[in-house]
């Protein structure tokens, strides 16, 4: 058995890479068993992660916590502990430590009291010395720093920088699904002719797009040229929403960007520097004037057809929020200006300067409702993408809880062999080993300085009183997974909701496209 990708690109890597495909096969068969069978449920735990969004955590620079650790860098951390415990699971033939993929000293038989002999991670070795016994004391954060090649032979490292690899290309795979949404689209609605600079402007659009420094969402408007083409959405034979129409054009479109005017108490005039011109608004009884600069002469506006615009920082509340820019005024420096009162009872002023006339660029148009149809699309597919990082999550903290588990139960075996008393009655000093697993769960689960078992002695052998320790470590450590797979399950439900509140919402929207297109096609017949 062996992992199945659906991209290509990271079956080739999962199949040969830093090492070859007979190494690689070797490796992840040839330990038989259980070994075997941890490797390939590892491999199937990084696969599933080709079709999550995992996304950067906003705090800390990007990095994973010692208490939640199921970000991008803490699942990459985690995955390759396991990786480098099962390479070194592979170097033990029976109680014998070899150097099939670690280096020769990194791992040694541990013996000299009750309970048997086991292979476990030395303590003293100068390759592995730094670790005491905890993968975490390694530096981790680049790949060809990391600390953890330095357990491994040249055929251990080829492997381990294989992984390294894989589950890097993983993640930039899910991060793919996150890309739709920050494609910038414009939804645009039909307005009557408005005539700028010798072009006729009859639609407006807004485009909506992320901002790429606050990562929020950013609206634009603008007004379009007549000849400017529209598109409709449609699927591909995949089911992906894909845009039908001209991808390019070199129509004209010209950016509105109302300015609020504030009002001068003094002079109870509303002012606003726009295209470095001074403006001066004031109202009378019949209508609205101007004024530049220092000037004294009074311009009077036009009524013009109303046009209905954001206002600045609230474009995510229209139509509740709104500018109606309902007069227009040419002013001494050649451009002409709209004039209009927000919701909010502001004065705004809107350029209509030639040095805001682009082309429209390579944003297809669609109309409002198409614009929904697409956007519930993208929402969606990352609503699908979170939710399967939120069942990715609880999958891993149940596999730690179960390693954790069985770790527990061979503490109990290995403790049970043990007198707790001398027959002087002192307490006893009789020693017994950790077992392979359970040393490198503790290499694995421990944190930076702080190792879930006892370190004493630079062995990994107890005495009753340690285990005793070891267990509440460990005790301590299950309880904090154990809330942690609570809110994970949480967040699991939430994200679940959002995502059915979602779908409802694209069948409604489905709902009304299809009754328009009837309409339409009753309208022929």
């Amino acid at each position: 058995m062996s992992a199945t990708f659906q991209s290509k690109t990271l079956q080739a890597i999962y199949d040969s890479d830093f090492a070859d495909a007979s190494t690689l096969a070797t490796f992840r068969t040839g330990g038989g068993g259980d070994l075997t069978n941890d490797i390939d449920a590892l491999d199937r735990r990084i696969a599933a992660f080709e079709s999550v969004y995992i996304g950067q955590i906003a705090n800390n620079g990007g990095q994973s916590s010692k208490d939640y650790p199921y970000d991008r860098e803490g699942l990459k951390r985690e995955f390759l502990d396991e990786v480098l415990a099962l390479l070194m699971r592979r170097s033990i033939n029976g109680i014998v430590p070899t150097s099939l993929y670690t280096n020769t000293g990194v791992l040694v038989a541990s013996a000299g009291g009750l309970g048997g002999t086991a292979v476990v991670l030395s303590k003293t070795d100068p390759n592995a010395a730094a670790t005491y016994g905890n993968f975490d004391n390694l530096a981790t954060s680049s790949n060809a720093g990391d600390g953890r090649l330095g357990l491994l032979n040249a055929t251990g490292k080829d492997i381990f920088k294989s992984y390294q690899h894989l589950i890097d290309q993983v993640f930039a795979e899910g991060d793919k699904l996150a890309n739709n949404p920050t494609t910038p689209t414009e939804t645009v609605t039909a307005i009557l002719p408005l005539a700028v600079g010798g072009v006729t402007y009859d639609q407006l659009a807004q485009v909506a797009g992320i901002d790429p420094v606050t990562k929020q969402v950013a609206y634009t408007t603008y007004l379009l040229d007549s000849t400017a083409g529209s598109s409709i959405v449609f699927k591909d034979s995949s089911g992906n929403a894909q845009l039908d129409g001209p991808s390019s054009s070199t129509a004209k479109r010209l950016q509105l960007s109302p300015t609020e005017a504030p009002l001068n108490a003094m002079t109870q005039e509303y002012d606003v520097t726009l295209d470095s011109l001074g403006i001066h608004v004031s109202t009378t009884s019949t209508g609205i004037r101007v004024r530049t600069g220092t000037s004294t002469t009074w311009v009077d506006a036009t009524p013009s057809a109303p046009l209905a615009l954001n206002i600045p920082g609230r474009e995510g509340e229209f139509p509740n929020a709104k500018i109606t820019s309902n007069y227009r005024v040419n002013l001494g420096n050649g451009s002409d200006y709209l004039i209009g009162l927000g919701s909010d009872g502001k004065v705004y002023v809107t350029s209509l300067a030639s040095s805001r006339v682009s082309n429209v660029s390579s944003t297809a148009n669609l109309n409002p409702l198409e614009f929904l149809l697409y956007f519930n699309e993208a929402r969606i597919k990352i609503l699908r993408a979170k939710l399967a990082y939120n069942e990715a999550v609880v999958r891993e903290i149940q596999d730690d809880l179960k390693q954790a588990n069985e770790t527990l139960a061979d503490l109990e075996i290995q403790d049970g062999v043990l007198p707790t008393q001398n027959s002087d009655g002192t307490a006893s000093t009789t020693l017994s080993t950790e077992t392979t697993k359970m040393n490198l769960f503790d290499a694995m689960a421990s944190t930076a300085g702080q190792s879930l078992f006892l370190a004493g002695g630079s062995d990994s052998l107890h005495a009753h009183n340690e285990w005793q320790t070891n267990r509440t470590n460990l005790k301590n450590y299950i309880d904090r997974r154990s809330a942690e797979a609570q809110q994970a399950t949480l967040d699991y439900q939430n994200t679940l909701n959002r995502f059915n509140n979602a779908y409802e919402t694209m069948s409604k929207l489905q709902e009304k496209l299809d009754t328009l297109l009837k309409a339409q096609l009753h309208n022929f017949s």
